[in-house]
């Protein structure tokens, strides 16, 4: 990317992937200083328009496919600048075709910038057609024309008999101009794209032949309505699917190959390869984009591979591209068993990657680039992770593990710093008493909290409480000595109440415990939440106040209280759930309860730390009664396994509110639907009118 001055005008800048003249040597001749960006400082959209910004940039070069990107960038509205590139005087668009929707993206950011559709080619060493585009410009649908020639270049419709083609009539588009390169190393195809002029015979007046199919409108501009070839333009780059098509049919399993662009959901275009083969069961799409990475450039890899038995025909024996063009997509990787995401964090980068890569459903160990993924998309997506979990992840973090396991690993290691800091403030403005909030989500860092209190509202103080553990140091036994430790904390930082409280999983848990201890203090808690949390050992309090008092007796440490409970609660519990067949015959459930006991030993080295030190003080809480009001949020699969009987008699009032969706899919996918819910709930805490729960 280039970067341009001028004495009068401040900066003017120039982004372009053919620069030598018009964005190199014209700026240059005319006085302009030349201005590169370090090569990483631009791995990001944001970053590219912040620096579009600081540099005061007034004229830029840009693809269609680029301007789709910046498009991504969300501009805070507390910002008060939602229109960050008002120094931008034009916008020049060139290499693909450029529609109505790419140039409102720039007028979004930069609304009185004008902007020009530039047409050429690598063999025109500049632009050598141009339209500036105006809304009253006529069009047949999004696409926008590429105008006229510039000074001494004409922008022709050639018929396949070398005549000029009339209005509406359709002919190949060539470019007479005295600007041309002299030829390419093959002959034979330097004859067949460079002429001497049909109209003069003039050998130094010639013509280059483009391959791309136009048409004259009534003003004598011109419409590029696609190619009479088969090349295809995909993010700018050239392409032959021919070219391909040799490749994959090289690979000793492959019989045929026919290779077509496809639109993607946003309109771009991307490439799928049709195949057959001895057994088209063995053609594995990774495998495949292994094997032509050695052989093409990467912007020719197929973003999806579909095995065929056979290639569909029409009547006459050739290809039925129609036919191809109306079969399902098959996007996988090789596909091993799926991983489905496990905690909230994975869920979240799930759903971001089958947004932005238009599949699904995407497994944590599944890869990026063979899902179809590129390095364009790759871009988005990293600026979608850091939309949703408020950290900048480098676009490399992806060569060295394009999954999602490896990026949450990667978001993890990076957050290490933030972790050690218990009580952060996710949403430090508005007016309304501070919420704060256990995520509980131990394993992945709770990243959906930024989400959360994005929807709440910018009104609502939102803090979060990192669970123990996530910092690298130690976790405490029990659940108990959790509260303890996370209110010496908030005491420090808010020495009063009144105070609002809420939890999800085991940090609903915390927060109760927490409540239920300020409360015996003679502070008010005007709000509790517990969000998908269980009310454990209910039915074990019998047990838990028996260990207790015999373990007191016998001066047993807390620990081996504890220890004791978890192995007779575990029992107790197997008993119970296989009554009758204790009836029938005992001695099958003893064998049962050693087989079980086994095989949870077996397991038991596959937990990570945090895993059993969490799951070790859940299990063996027992809540007292609240003397309060509660309010509960329970998913579909909570409610299945009758949550909601468990919290109604742990308070004196207990509000439940239903939620849609898995444990994790609940504060990820309808995070929303959570966030109008809590709103409601706040709102009525804090004596306000409350508006309509979002649905």
């Amino acid at each position: 990317m280039q970067a341009t001055a001028t004495h009068e005008q401040g900066h003017f800048h120039g982004l372009s992937h053919d620069p030598l003249l018009r964005d190199l040597f014209a700026p240059i001749w005319v006085g302009g200083t030349l201005c590169v960006p370090a090569p990483d400082s631009l791995e990001a959209p944001r970053q590219l328009v912040d620096w579009l910004r600081r540099e005061r940039v007034s004229i830029i070069h840009l693809t269609p496919a680029v301007s789709q990107l910046i498009g991504q960038v969300e501009i805070p509205k507390e910002a008060g600048d939602e229109t960050p590139l008002l120094a931008i005087r034009w916008a020049f668009f060139g290499g693909d075709i450029l529609t109505r929707r790419h140039v409102a993206v720039i007028r979004r950011l930069a609304p009185t910038a004008g902007c020009v559709n530039f047409y050429g080619a690598t063999e025109t060493p500049q632009a050598m057609g141009y339209a500036v585009v105006e809304d009253s410009i006529p069009g047949e649908g999004e696409k926008l024309p590429v105008g006229c020639g510039i000074a001494d270049v004409q922008l022709l419709i050639l018929t396949p008999s070398q005549r000029l083609a009339g209005i509406g009539e359709i002919g190949e588009i060539c470019i007479r101009t005295p600007y041309l390169a002299t030829g390419y190393l093959d002959p034979r195809l330097t004859q067949e794209r460079f002429s001497v002029s049909p109209f003069t015979g003039d050998p130094h007046d010639r013509i280059y032949r483009t391959g791309d199919l136009g048409r004259y409108r009534p003003d004598g501009v011109v419409d590029c309505i696609g190619r009479k070839d088969r090349q295809v333009k995909v993010r700018g780059f050239r392409i032959e699917p021919g070219e391909i098509e040799a490749a994959l049919a090289a690979h000793p399993d492959v019989h045929a190959a026919v290779v077509l662009p496809r639109p993607d959901g946003e309109g771009e275009t991307r490439l799928v390869a049709y195949l057959t083969g001895a057994n088209s069961g063995t053609l594995r799409p990774a495998d495949l984009c292994r094997y032509l990475a050695e052989l093409v450039p990467a912007p020719m890899i197929p973003a999806a591979f579909v095995p065929l038995n056979a290639l569909p025909l029409t009547p006459n024996g050739k290809v039925d591209q129609r036919v191809l063009a109306s079969l399902e997509l098959s996007r996988s990787v090789e596909r091993r068993e799926r991983v489905p995401p496990g905690d909230a964090v994975e869920h979240q980068i799930a759903q971001i990657w089958e947004d932005v890569l238009g599949c699904g459903p995407v497994g944590i160990d599944d890869n990026f680039f063979d899902l179809g993924g590129h390095s364009l998309l790759a871009v988005r997506m990293i600026e979608r992770v850091e939309q949703v979990c408020g950290q900048r992840l480098p676009v490399s973090t992806l060569f060295t593990g394009a999954t999602i396991r490896h990026l949450v690993g990667a978001l993890l290691e990076q957050s290490r710093e933030i972790f050690k800091r218990p009580l952060m403030p996710v949403q430090a403005g508005g007016s309304r008493l501070p919420f704060f909030f256990l995520h509980g989500n131990y394993l992945g860092g709770g990243f959906y909290c930024r989400e959360l209190a994005r929807h709440v509202g910018p009104e609502q103080p939102f803090y979060v409480f990192h669970p123990h553990g996530l910092d690298g140091g130690p976790v405490p036994t029990t659940i108990e000595a959790m509260a303890d430790d996370y209110l010496r904390r908030l005491r420090a930082f808010r020495p009063n109440g009144p105070y609002l409280l809420g939890g999800f999983c085991s940090g609903g848990l915390v927060a109760f415990e927490m409540a239920r201890r300020l409360r015996a203090q003679g502070e008010r808690v005007d709000f509790l939440l517990a969000m998908d949390s269980r009310a454990c050992n209910v039915r074990f309090r019998w047990l838990h106040f028996t260990i207790r008092w015999l373990g007191t007796a016998c001066r047993l440490s807390p620990e081996n209280q504890q220890q004791i409970f978890l192995v007779v609660r575990w029992l107790l519990g197997f008993v119970s759930g296989n009554l009758k067949a204790c009836c029938k015959d005992p001695g099958d459930v003893l064998r049962n309860v050693y087989r079980r006991l086994r095989r949870d030993l077996a397991t038991y080295h596959t937990y990570s730390h945090l895993d059993l030190a969490h799951g070790r003080a859940i299990r063996s809480y027992v809540a007292p009664r609240y003397p309060g009001r509660i309010t509960v949020f329970l998913s579909e699969d909570r409610v299945r396994d009758r949550y909601d009987r468990d919290w109604l008699g742990m308070a004196e009032e207990v509000d439940v509110h239903l939620l849609p969706g898995t444990h994790s899919a609940s504060i990820t996918r309808y995070v929303h639907v959570v966030a109008g819910h809590l709103r409601a709930c706040l709102d009525a805490a804090q004596g306000r009118d409350v508006p309509g729960a979002e649905m």
